[in-house]
């Protein structure tokens, strides 16, 4: 129905004005927006805290005391010569890639690195001096140790002498490897003590650092370092005494 016009007078049923109640205010596209960009803001300073945080762990005091230290054993001639024995070893399953250290031993032509970085492996390869990839086959392993064997399809040239038998306990050694993403980091440290088939050393170790040789002075490979224990006085590495290693070396050459 209509109102007629010039006449106050309403035509009946219809609705009077005031009967019309606003409803809600709609928000403003400018509080949406605002929204938005508090969201992003947020989430882009969560991302830069996580980053900031894994760059402050990586780059501690500890870790640039160890790198400062390699530099300047790298200038030793004999540690470039161990270096280019100690390499990057890659293990694949299902798709899913990790890396580890290890290291050639003179003579057998044998690649020794630690049992938990093969395990499960479906293929392994060793990075080369030009970055190439080198692929290998696990050829022993011994899990109790935390050791395995290595052998490449191609010749490597060069290798570090394994000794005989473990140093005892107040020997100096350098251990060579691979920690925290970084390449052929070298540093010294002394073997605290002997305890439950296993050498502690004082020499940094970190995650990276399994599959690294212990060397002493006389140039010749003590231990494998495994894996890192921190006491209250401070952070050791764990390495297995030589002897194991000669025993699964001796085991791949009489199959």
């Amino acid at each position: 129905m209509r109102r007629d016009e010039g006449n106050d007078e309403h035509v009946e049923g219809e609705p009077e004005p005031e009967d019309f109640e606003p409803g809600p205010p709609r928000p403003s596209k400018n509080k949406r927006r605002g929204l938005f960009r508090a969201v992003a803001v947020l989430m882009t300073g969560m991302l830069i805290f996580q980053s900031a945080y894994y760059l402050i762990d990586t780059f501690r005091l500890d870790t640039w005391s160890f790198l400062t230290a390699s530099y300047q054993l790298s200038k030793q001639e004999d540690v470039q010569q161990w270096q280019q024995a100690v390499t990057k070893i890659r293990a694949t399953e299902n798709g899913e890639t990790s890396f580890g250290t290890g290291f050639f031993v003179e003579g057998p032509d044998a690649f020794i690195t630690n049992y938990h970085v093969v395990e499960r492996a479906d293929s392994v390869a060793v990075e080369t001096e030009e970055g190439d990839l080198a692929e290998g086959t696990v050829e022993a392993v011994d899990e109790q140790a935390d050791l395995a064997v290595v052998m490449l399809k191609e010749k490597w040239e060069g290798g570090i002498t394994l000794a005989k038998t473990s140093a005892s306990a107040g020997s100096d050694v350098i251990v060579i490897g691979n920690p925290l993403g970084f390449s052929d980091v070298a540093n010294r440290g002394s073997i605290v003590e002997t305890e439950k088939g296993r050498l502690v050393l004082d020499a940094p170790v970190f995650n990276g650092s399994s599959g690294s040789p212990a060397i002493t002075a006389a140039g010749k490979v003590t231990g494998v370092v495994f894996a890192s224990s921190t006491e209250e006085n401070g952070r050791y590495g764990l390495a297995v005494p030589v002897e194991r290693v000669h025993e699964l070396i001796n085991e791949t050459e009489n199959k």
